[in-house]
């Protein structure tokens, strides 16, 4: 045999090709989950070739696993109640657990990773947690699995899944993902994972009354006495406002670079308010770092229809608009360089604010202020003019796409207000929405856009409702006069 089959590295990488990876998407998430290998039984066929092959090939065949199973049934078959399905069932322990038992111990060393879900788990979840407690307690190493480094908990129904989790904190343990309860209050329990696992770097947390919810943190070893929480890095999924202001306020100073929050609505609720939207503001303002925060994405949104009824009328307007004094918390926020701050009833501001706001973020490459509801409100006209475009054309030299709502019938330039030639241009612009601006002549506006942004691809606008239909059309000849070369 050749030398270089001797190598366990070597071998490692050859015997990795006999195993295919099954992947399988839950339903309340488009995110791929590794739930399994086809190729295990050539595995076991090639370590039981040779002394040589041996370890190489057990290592590979229980690093992923996908069910405690496999493991469960290398102890001695009197010690379950068999299940109504044999050994597959492990409905309860017969007996105390001894010392003789623990000859599977050496295969739990080679586990790197576990995938679970409801159609592996081989105890009920009564007594899962009191016979993996009792086997931990028996153990002759610290850990079940010692060198475990990713667990994935997918089942829906456990109630009492943290619990069990800490059974498989492994020194290097860095990816852990669940399904937690109902309440938010669940997630609390994160704060004690950056004491138990100090290599821990990544978690995701899949909630299903959220709809989806992940978090990445990084621990801090040098600091074991605080909180996981304060080290997040990302926040994304589909919640509520009042549900984002409970985690930020939990977190204290935070170290979060993204936070990327859809705020649905069901049918028949309440959309937030300003109040709801500026307390929001309020709480990234003194839970998140300035010179961290790079994207930020918490735009409305609403699900299961009547999205029409929830449109207020002229004068219960300002209880939704977002005003200049809710923008004005995160204007400090200098290193952003995405932003998207869409709302249902859109946004009341003038020109002014939005200078201010485009002095402050000039590292933005995408902005997005929409309406994002099916129309202007009754009785609204935009305050911001193509005065704004200037504005952020002069001080957001890398904006690359841009969502704004302005008034577009009359072209207003820098040079109206200042001593100013007008000779300049932006060139990273590379599409624009219009969002619901009206507009009277598609050639002065064209020539306008093609002056101060050479580079713009794509122009696109939101309306879609027939009232709307000749100011849809307008801009639809803008539009075509920028073809998107995606």
């Amino acid at each position: 045999m050749d030398r270089k089959l001797s190598q366990p590295e070597i071998l490692g990488i050859i015997f990795n090709f006999v195993l295919t990876p099954v992947t399988s998407f839950s339903s309340d998430s488009d995110r791929p989950w590794m739930t399994g290998m086809v190729g295990k039984s050539n595995l076991a066929s090639l370590a039981r070739t040779c002394k040589t092959f041996r370890d190489p090939a057990l290592d590979l065949l229980w690093c992923r696993q996908t069910s405690l199973q496999p493991a469960l049934r290398l102890f001695p078959e009197d010690l379950w109640v068999s299940g109504e399905w044999g050994r597959q069932g492990f409905k309860e322990r017969r007996r105390e657990i001894v010392a003789s038992d623990w000859r599977p111990v050496v295969y739990f060393a080679r586990v790197r990773s576990l995938v679970l879900d409801d159609y592996t788990m081989p105890l009920s979840a009564n007594n899962l947690w009191e016979t993996l407690k009792h086997l931990l307690l028996r153990c002759p190493t610290a850990q079940l699995f010692p060198n475990l480094q990713d667990i994935r908990w997918l089942e829906q129904s456990h109630p009492t899944i943290l619990p069990v989790l800490e059974i498989f904190s492994a020194p290097r343990l860095t990816s852990m993902g669940f399904t937690p309860g109902e309440s938010v209050e669940d997630l609390t329990a994160l704060r004690n994972l950056g004491t138990a696992t100090s290599d821990l770097t990544d978690v995701v947390i899949r909630h299903t009354h959220m709809a989806g919810f992940e978090f990445h943190f990084q621990t801090d070893p040098a600091e074991p006495s605080v909180p996981a929480f304060p080290a997040l890095e990302e926040i994304s999924g589909f919640i509520s406002p009042e549900i984002l202001i409970q985690i930020l306020s939990a977190m204290g100073q935070s170290r979060l670079t993204s936070i990327e929050a859809d705020f649905y609505t069901s049918e028949g609720a309440r959309l937030p308010t300003i109040s709801t939207t500026t307390a929001l503001y309020t709480a990234i303002a003194e839970h998140c770092s300035p010179s961290n925060l790079t994207t930020l994405c918490i735009p409305d949104n609403w699900v299961d229809g009547g999205a029409e009824e929830l449109v207020p009328d002229e004068f219960a307007f300002g209880e939704y608009a977002i005003g200049p004094a809710a923008l004005e918390l995160l204007k400090p926020f200098t290193n952003l360089t995405s932003l998207t701050l869409d709302t249902f009833h859109g946004f009341d501001i003038d020109d002014d604010t939005v200078l201010r706001l485009a002095r402050s973020w000039s590292k933005l490459e995408k902005l997005s202020l929409a309406c994002i509801g099916p129309g202007r409100s009754p009785g609204y006209w935009p305050d911001v003019s193509t005065l704004s475009l200037e504005y952020l054309a002069v001080f957001c030299r890398e904006l690359r796409e841009l969502t704004l709502l302005f008034d577009a019938t009359e072209i207003q330039r820098l040079s109206d207000v200042i001593d100013f030639d007008g000779s300049f241009s932006q060139g990273a612009l590379k599409r624009l929405n219009v969002n619901f601006s009206p507009i009277l002549d598609a050639g002065v506006v064209t020539s306008f856009l093609q002056e101060r942004f050479p580079s713009l691809r794509s122009v696109s606008s939101g309306f879609w409702l027939e009232e709307d239909a000749e100011e849809r059309a307008i801009w639809s000849e803008v539009s075509e006069l920028f073809p998107d070369r995606y």
